[in-house]
């Protein structure tokens, strides 16, 4: 992921499913003053700081509302990651807290961490952005984080790092800017377009082409498409998956959503971290002297890498994985055809399946893993061969 250019254009807010901001309910004076008025001792104990920020809450909205405030006036963008290229990232919510300063990834992931602790369901969102409405795009790969958080049943999009003024400089923080508080879908397009379709948080979502053609498109496309595009539940379906599943789910989506040379990286290795966490069920099985459904999930294994493999170049981890895979399906395949009065698997194919191993093995520098690969595969190739004979 890019790091992040700041926009040059705040914009202003329209409303959100059917609400105007003046229409939350929400009591932005108290929760306000009550949030730049944190105590200094509680600011790097993320509990206790969000505990005092929502305590009097009398609702969802005026917890998200006190959270927003004290973070886009209390952290600041660390510019110096942008001016030298640096590839510091923030390690974790402390580092973020202790040093004051976050890129948009660390901003979205602390409103997020603040927000669970609160009670609230939220949710980072990455996608590409514009530093103003009528910026140029670039959609090769996405360069931007911001949030989405459900309130009343309804989810709703904000922006810490785009509402801080502390974001755009480190002078004293004066107000509370509303542009990317709570704003309408339609608003947020014009600068914000989501990985994928469902984040957009519309029956009618746009295209990569229409975001890249600007405000006017985006407008028209609005306002004349009649889709009935049910983003509530391919959303339910990405939220209800295991953690661990929705990171290829993700990547799926948003690699045919726009199948960028970015995107196509992305999924490609997130195929092939998929891939990896397969294979530990893959020795439980074997463990387990579980024949049948360790041939299976091997089977899916060499599958997802054949796929990556056309997408990416593979780091060594991957193409060691890809070669095991095969060389370790082989021999369950063996023992399958030995446990059978005939050959299920016809011993050619499994001379084929070793010799792709070789030409994989071929691909990586020399190493033990790599020497030993390819001594197995020579010798099983002989056994092979003389029950093929």
């Amino acid at each position: 992921m890019r790091l992040l250019a700041l926009p040059l254009l705040l914009l202003s807010c329209l409303c959100v499913n059917g609400l105007a901001q003046q229409d939350f309910p929400i009591n932005k004076k108290k929760i306000d003053q009550r949030a730049l008025k944190a105590p200094k001792k509680l600011q790097e104990d993320l509990p206790r700081l969000t505990a005092y920020l929502t305590e009097g809450a009398e609702n969802d909205f005026e917890k998200t509302r006190a959270i927003y405030t004290w973070i886009v006036s209390n952290i600041s963008y660390d510019h110096k990651v942008i001016e030298e290229n640096s590839k510091r990232i923030n390690k974790n919510i402390r580092d973020i807290l202790t040093r004051r300063k976050a890129i948009c990834m660390g901003y979205a992931q602390l409103f997020k961490a603040m927000a669970n602790l609160a009670g609230l369901e939220a949710s980072t969102v990455d996608g590409y952005s514009k530093g103003t409405a009528t910026s140029k795009a670039d959609l090769n790969e996405p360069d931007h984080s911001w949030n989405a958080v459900k309130l009343a049943g309804d989810w709703y999009l904000l922006d810490a790092t785009w509402g801080s003024s502390l974001a755009l400089n480190d002078e004293a923080y004066t107000r509370v800017n509303e542009d990317f508080f709570l704003s309408a879908p339609e608003q947020f397009l014009k600068t914000h377009l989501p990985i994928v379709p469902f984040w957009q948080l519309l029956a009618c979502p746009i295209l990569p082409q229409t975001y890249e053609a600007g405000e006017v498109a985006i407008s028209n496309y609005l306002n004349s498409c009649d889709s009935t595009y049910a983003y509530q539940d391919s959303l339910q379906q990405y939220l209800q998956l295991p953690t661990s599943d929705r990171r290829i789910h993700l990547a799926t989506v948003a690699y045919h959503y726009n199948p960028s040379g970015g995107m196509q990286e992305e999924y490609g290795h997130a195929l092939m971290d998929f891939a990896g966490a397969l294979s530990d069920s893959v020795d439980i099985f074997q463990m387990q002297d579980q024949l049948e459904p360790m041939i299976r999930l091997q089977k899916e294994i060499i599958s997802i890498c054949e796929r990556a493999d056309s997408l990416v170049t593979f780091h060594k981890w991957q193409t060691e994985l890809f070669a095991e895979t095969l060389i370790n399906h082989v021999v369950a395949l063996f023992q399958q055809n030995q446990a059978q009065s005939a050959p299920i698997t016809p011993w050619p194919i499994l001379i084929g399946k070793l010799e792709q191993a070789q030409l994989i093995l071929q691909e990586i520098k020399k190493s033990y893993f790599k020497d030993m690969a390819l001594q197995q595969c020579e010798q099983y190739i002989s056994i092979l061969k003389d029950y093929a004979r």
